[in-house]
């Protein structure tokens, strides 16, 4: 869906000064056999037949165009005597791609492109491949997740300068192929930790039936209202146009849900080991990227209005799915011993620096549970007690309020903690 919706718009927080756009990249962990490249198959029917119809509407303008200005050899976008420019082919998916061909389709089109890999392995193994230079090609993929501008100068061509460019990648992966693929580079760099991991499931086959006629005409419904969404056009400097993301902006109430999102999030983050703290920073943009497609899926179904802002239920939405990504990460990189790994020492200090900078020093074993729902209070608990045993804080009786009520037990830092 984000792929569908592209660059045509964008979240932005008035607030904060805060812009996302749903550019997404997932990957699907799973040995082979887990029905990873089934799944991408289900799913981008729709981007195939866009495609099929672009390349037809190009054929077509082609055609008509060399009939009246001539089938001679120029170089494309290049006027024929005084003629407009050729026509160009707009893409919105492609495969297995290298980042110089990909770089060539983005310059057609301003929306972005879907690529899917068959297997992710591809695409952290072509790193470099071709250029020589990893780095630079890793530097590439970082801004078109962030749906930024790209300049590249190359000896035997012109310039290549794209004001807005985006890609979203999908493709499935094999656990130790991944655990190969996030490597210190992939990590240190920031690449491994934008992708959104989920385990695929080895189960016994069963022979099942597919998805319902119902079900995937509405699921068409739905993607081809998203393509449909307009970008924001404006002629430049030299006469061409220039392509711009709409801005959708973000309830007030809406904002009142990621004030409260963030520090505990924050604070949940430090729980953890640097590479999937890592992956949780990138995890609360993702929150934002998703309440943005939520909010433009209810538009297309007729649920709101063009200039309907994010709600605060769309916010709360992407939250939880950020948190269900959080606990796929978290499972994966231990499962496959991805990154550093905190000691015992390390996740006490962490504790220690949450409890004194989200709860001045002091919380209750429910508090402690509310900014990482996962645990239940029994097992929040047994963390500020192994704080208590470890000798860097103590537990204390908080008096009831004055609303009444029975005492309550708080664990308390140390000062010297």
């Amino acid at each position: 869906m984000g792929s569908a919706i592209g660059l045509s718009r964008e979240l932005y927080d008035e607030f904060a000064d805060w812009r996302e756009i749903p550019v997404i990249w997932a990957g699907i962990v799973g040995k082979s056999g887990t029905r990873k490249s089934i799944l991408q198959r289900d799913l981008f029917f729709v981007h195939e037949a866009r495609q099929l119809e672009l390349m037809r509407t190009y054929r077509l303008e082609l055609s008509r165009y060399k009939e009246e200005h001539g089938a001679r050899r120029q170089q494309e976008r290049e006027p024929i005597d005084g003629a407009p420019a050729a026509p160009v082919l707009e893409h919105v998916l492609t495969s297995d791609v290298t980042p110089e061909a990909l770089v060539a389709l983005l310059q057609n089109s301003p929306r972005g492109v879907l690529v899917s890999f068959d297997e992710l392995s591809g695409f952290f193994g072509g790193l470099g491949r071709y250029s020589g230079k990893t780095a630079v090609d890793r530097a590439l993929y970082l801004s078109l997740f962030a749906g930024t501008s790209i300049k590249q100068d190359r000896k035997t061509r012109d310039v290549v300068f794209l004001e807005l460019a985006a890609a979203c990648i999908v493709g499935g992966i094999q656990p130790g192929v991944l655990a190969d693929a996030f490597d210190e580079a992939a990590l240190q760099s920031g690449l491994a930790s934008r992708f959104l991991l989920a385990r695929g499931q080895s189960r016994v086959k069963q022979y099942l039936k597919g998805p319902s006629r119902e079900a995937k005409s509405k699921y068409e419904v739905l993607l081809r209202g998203l393509f449909s969404l307009e970008m924001q056009e404006s002629e430049g400097s030299g006469g061409d146009a220039r392509y711009h993301a709409q801005r959708v902006l973000l309830a007030e109430d809406a904002r009142e849900v990621l004030r409260a999102f963030v520090p505990d999030w924050s604070a949940d983050g430090m729980l953890h080991g640097d590479d999937v703290e890592a992956a949780m920073s990138k995890l609360e943009a993702y929150s934002l990227r998703f309440a943005l497609v939520l909010r433009l899926c209810r538009e297309v179904l007729g649920n709101a209005g063009p200039c309907d802002e994010v709600s605060a239920d769309d916010m709360q939405a992407g939250i939880e799915l950020a948190r269900w990504y959080r606990d796929e990460a978290a499972s994966i990189y231990r499962d496959l011993r991805v990154g550093s790994v905190m000691t015992r020492t390390s996740i006490l200090n962490a504790r220690c620096s949450v409890l004194r900078d989200r709860f001045d020093g002091r919380a209750t074993p429910r508090e402690w549970r509310k900014f990482n729902t996962r645990r239940s209070t029994q097992e929040a608990k047994a963390e500020l007690d192994e704080l208590v045993s470890s000798g860097r804080a103590q537990w204390s009786t908080r008096k009831a309020g004055p609303k009444g009520g029975r005492p309550t037990e708080e664990c308390v830092l140390q000062e010297e903690a």
